[in-house]
């Protein structure tokens, strides 16, 4: 009898046994065949007008979502990779998911912090402005700033700018001044009374706000003074189109997303360019007949990416004279989400990253 009763706990106890340093492997340590020693990653600030939580950059450090939808054994290896000049670490997993890893979580940067929100437009459980910081001590993210259910309403939007905390709520935008939200500017989506998010602001490595306001039949290009509380109209822009989906501001060019389709406002139809120092000087850089995924701008260029027939390709174009375009990378790609002075970041359909230098001469694989 006790024999019966040994044979079982002993099993038990092996089991335990051997699966520790397994769990351990899963939960902090490096992937074997995902980490590259010669990545040199720049300490330069990135700023994008819309972040997809797939990739953020802290310093001279990338941290990259890994989540595998394909392949049944790659589930085990998804979570959040930290990835630097020295190797990649899986700083945080979360345990064996039995499906995909997607909508692990966004990441975004915040100063010296990695941060995340569960923030998500697709789903009606919005968070109110819960943000999360990796702690390298306990392996975890804790909340380092959380508004809580008082404020006005669910947060369609946070971005983090030079030590300021911006919120997008129900057609306003908030700049965070302690526990409390002071409002910047009331951001109609459309000029129709569409309810659905549209980012249309950006804001500055200083934090000046530009946003886009309907004046009439026109509409003017603002830009909002923090420390002033005082917003200064840059310049009158007739638009093509009502619906503005994007808007970049690089030096003295304004860039500005638009689309025709009133049925479906996420669509991009154009891009266009502007001096804002000059009324109504709008030029097309994109047409709605180019078949284009996400935008960046970096250093007077726009960098998108071009869906062909058999292909994709990562392509700019000059935002001044002469505006030539020229192709950087093209093959498999699904997406692009950075672009700084070592060259533009893409993945894969695997879900691997790469990083394409900017002149289009050097390839390397990040992570994968």
């Amino acid at each position: 009898m006790k024999k019966k009763i040994l044979i079982p706990i002993a099993t038990a106890l092996a089991l335990v046994i051997i699966s520790f340093p397994i769990y351990q492997i899963f939960y902090d340590g490096a992937f074997v065949g995902k980490t590259h020693n010669d990545i040199e990653i720049s300490d330069e600030v990135v700023l994008t007008n819309k972040s997809y939580g797939e990739l953020a950059k802290v310093g001279n450090k990338l941290y990259y979502n890994y989540e595998p939808q394909s392949n049944v054994f790659d589930l085990l290896n998804y979570g959040l990779y930290e990835i630097s000049s020295t190797g990649t670490k899986r700083v945080y997993w979360g345990g064996i998911k039995i499906t995909d890893g997607s909508n692990l979580f966004k990441v975004d940067s915040a100063g010296e912090n990695l941060i995340k929100s569960y923030s998500d437009l697709l789903y009606e459980d919005i968070s109110y402005g819960e943000i999360y910081s990796y702690n390298p001590s306990s392996k975890n993210f804790e909340i380092i700033n959380k508004l809580g259910k008082s404020t006005p309403a669910q947060i369609k939007a946070c971005k983090y700018v030079n030590g300021r905390y911006f919120y997008y709520l129900q057609n306003s935008l908030y700049v965070q001044n302690g526990d409390m939200l002071e409002k910047i500017v009331d951001l109609q989506p459309t000029l129709y009374g569409d309810e659905s998010p549209l980012y249309r602001f950006f804001i500055s490595s200083n934090c000046e706000v530009y946003y886009i306001k309907p004046d009439g039949n026109t509409c003017v290009l603002c830009r909002y003074d923090l420390s002033e509380k005082k917003e200064t109209e840059l310049t009158s822009v007739d638009l093509p189109y009502k619906e503005v989906t994007e808007l970049y501001i690089d030096g003295d060019k304004a860039v500005i997303g638009l689309t025709s389709d009133e049925n479906n406002i996420s669509q991009r139809n154009s891009m266009y360019v502007a001096d804002i120092a000059d009324d109504s000087n709008l030029q097309e850089l994109l047409s709605k007949t180019t078949d284009y995924g996400r935008t960046l701008i970096y250093d007077g260029r726009l960098y998108f990416l071009k869906h062909k027939s058999n292909t994709n390709a990562i392509c700019s174009i000059e935002l001044s004279y002469p505006r030539e375009e020229s192709i950087i990378y093209e093959g498999d790609i699904t997406n692009i989400h950075i672009v700084d002075g070592h060259g533009v970041y893409f993945t894969d359909s695997n879900k691997a990253l790469y990083r394409a230098s900017l002149n289009g001469e050097k390839l390397e694989t990040v992570f994968g």
